[in-house]
């Protein structure tokens, strides 16, 4: 009799667990209860069409769409183990919200803070017209970078390398002047990585939702993993198929917005100097053109790599078109240093003008995102056409990678595999350099405070194909081995 107690108590506490979680916890049923109604009362402050008031009925869909998973899970009736691990990160999420939400309040509410951390420090008006956000990012690492061989047939390709970096220093500044629809952007870098100092120099006028109009210094939006943010990238350096084929920062100007309400389909349509990131004006009297299009099935997707909320599937599909006429670079393919032969050499019509080289780009797009998993790859395609004094050339390049984010650890592995045929276009040619190359990459990444700190760890081998100097092949490849470990801190 005593051992059937005894059996009879163990089976009563093993199973309390389980009886524990077979419905989710009444805290997390009351913390979505009470931050929805939190929602619904700074909305009825917010002033009707602001952008705050925009930000809280997005805050108000994702509360909502907590509220109904939370529900279908309670119905669904899983085992223990799976139950908890779900409602952690529904914890985790509605936290984050938390913090949102008291951000957007100070910004919404009647008689608003004058300052105050909302995604950056900022400083506003009482009346709200003026708006003063600043953010700043840094991004400090290691870098260590190992050849197989440094030399082939005689020729240096590199040299090995090992030392820390200030890969970024950045410090920003945006918002909006006498009302939210005239917003502007500037971003200065003092680090290593991009062509500073000035990256973004820009202001736009915000028409309607299907309609935006920006004008000056900014990112050509060709390949979408250029246009997200450094600070939301996933690998310590973008693929070297992306850093070949973009654009960089220009003067110009984009028309932008969403065929329909809803964002599924997003458009930007612009003109640009086309003279490099470098330059402070045009080179000749031709502009780059561009064209983009993306489709989201599902609803708008955020500009970033990975994914770091429990969601539903996202994805994302788009496509890019340019086109530039560009000063030939002939002299330099060539190898000529004598200015009098170089200059005849860059006009072949003898019209007293450079030649112009016609660049078309196409680039495509392919992202999903479901439940801690993401996944993104990218196409390239380029044609140089020198008219009648030389054949077109063609350059091909993508890349793919997939991660996984642990959201109980905050931890992410991330993989990339990448292809691409550097075109050197307006580069010194006398060195010797690989004709094709692929990539493999692995990373691990820590996150804290809503990705703003983070550490990265990365590790990548490259494979040097067709290796030449000038126009003279060289016999032989290269492998390159690279370690790269970043702390971000960014606001």
């Amino acid at each position: 009799m005593r051992n059937r107690k005894l059996a009879l108590l163990v089976v009563v506490l093993a199973a309390c667990p389980a009886l524990a979680w077979a419905q989710p916890r009444p805290k997390l049923d009351e913390q979505v209860k009470e931050l929805a109604a939190k929602v619904d009362e700074a909305l009825k402050g917010a002033a009707e069409g602001s952008a705050a008031a925009k930000a809280l009925q997005d805050l108000a869909t994702k509360v909502a769409a907590i509220q109904q998973d939370v529900g279908r899970l309670k119905r669904a009736g899983e085992g223990y183990e799976a139950l908890r691990k779900k409602l952690e990160r529904y914890e985790n999420r509605v936290g984050n919200l938390e913090l949102d939400l008291a951000a957007l309040k100070m910004q919404a509410a009647e008689g608003a803070e004058s300052s105050g951390f909302n995604d950056g420090f900022f400083l506003q008006s009482s009346d709200r017209k003026f708006l003063l956000r600043i953010g700043a990012l840094a991004q400090l690492g290691y870098d260590g970078t190992i050849f197989s061989q440094e030399e082939v047939s005689g020729e240096t390709l590199g040299t090995n390398e090992s030392g820390f970096l200030l890969r970024r220093a950045r410090l920003a500044a945006s918002g909006h002047l006498l009302n939210w629809r005239l917003s502007y952007r500037m971003e200065l870098d003092f680090g290593s990585a991009d062509p500073g100092p000035l990256l973004d120099g820009w202001g736009e006028l915000h028409v309607h939702k299907l309609l935006r109009i920006r004008a000056g210094r900014q990112k050509i939006p060709f390949a979408r993993q250029f246009i997200i943010h450094s600070a939301y990238q996933q690998f310590v350096e973008r693929s070297g198929a992306t850093r070949a084929f973009a654009l960089g920062w220009d003067l110009g100007a984009i028309v932008l917005g969403n065929l329909n309400l809803a964002g599924v389909i997003s458009y930007q349509l612009g003109i640009f100097n086309g003279a490099g990131s470098t330059a402070l004006q045009d080179d000749n009297t031709d502009f780059l053109y561009i064209a983009r299009l993306l489709y989201q099935p599902l609803g708008p997707m955020e500009y970033a790599e990975g994914d770091y909320e429990v969601g539903k599937l996202q994805i994302a599909v788009g496509g890019v078109f340019t086109y530039n006429l560009a000063r030939t670079d002939i002299a330099l393919r060539k190898g000529e240093t004598d200015a009098t032969k170089a200059a005849a050499m860059s006009d072949a019509d003898a019209d007293g003008n450079i030649d112009n080289v016609g660049i078309y780009q196409l680039g495509g797009e392919l992202v999903a995102r479901l439940g801690g998993l993401a996944w993104q790859s990218e196409l390239f395609y380029r044609v140089e056409d020198p008219g009648a004094v030389a054949e077109d050339r063609s350059f091909f390049g993508l890349y793919t990678q997939a991660s996984f984010f642990h959201y109980s650890s905050s931890l992410e592995l991330a993989a990339r595999y990448g292809f691409w045929e550097p075109n050197y276009y307006g580069m010194d040619r006398s060195q010797a350099r690989p004709g094709r190359i692929h990539e493999m990459a692995v990373a691990l990444n820590g996150l804290v405070w809503l990705r703003r700190v983070k550490w990265q760890i990365e590790y990548s081998h490259q494979w040097w194909f067709d290796l030449q100097v000038g126009e003279s092949e060289l016999t032989g490849d290269v492998g390159v081995n690279r370690i790269l470990i970043q702390t971000q801190l960014a606001f």
